[in-house]
């Protein structure tokens, strides 16, 4: 059973652009707030040279994840087809974030901060461009 309708995976849908959209903006906010905070378990030093660099990293992994997301027929299909692999998938991308956290604190949250922001307007361009097609 599927949260979504399968329709909503096609990257020309408007609805499904604004559930991309929504979690992208939850991982900005969740980050963000880790990045401003800074709770007690670790510390995120924000400098130019960080903030520089995270960009650099964030921009082309926002760029594969948005081109992935939406170029790629075998990507979508991960997602509408199998609901096993599904969680197999995002099970281990939790627990690599996770380690990822416990390893390099500062600089997972800026490049996924970096990240999310940067794959916002590619988003956008991309459903433009597959509305058009």
């Amino acid at each position: 059973m599927s949260a979504l309708p399968d329709e909503w995976a096609e990257p020309g849908s408007s609805a499904g652009t604004l559930v991309d959209l929504a979690w992208v903006a939850v991982c900005v906010l969740g980050f963000g707030a880790l990045a401003a905070v800074e709770p007690l378990f670790f510390e995120v030093p924000v400098t130019t040279t960080r903030v520089a660099v995270a960009a650099l990293l964030g921009v082309p992994l926002a760029v594969a994840l948005v081109v992935l997301s939406t170029e790629s027929e075998r990507a979508r299909a991960l997602w509408t087809e199998r609901y096993t692999r599904r969680f197999a998938v995002l099970f281990a991308f939790s627990m690599g974030m996770q380690l990822l956290l416990r390893l390099a604190p500062g600089w997972t949250v800026l490049v996924t901060l970096a990240t999310a922001l940067a794959a916002i307007p590619l988003r956008v361009v991309a459903y433009y461009h597959h509305r058009r097609r």
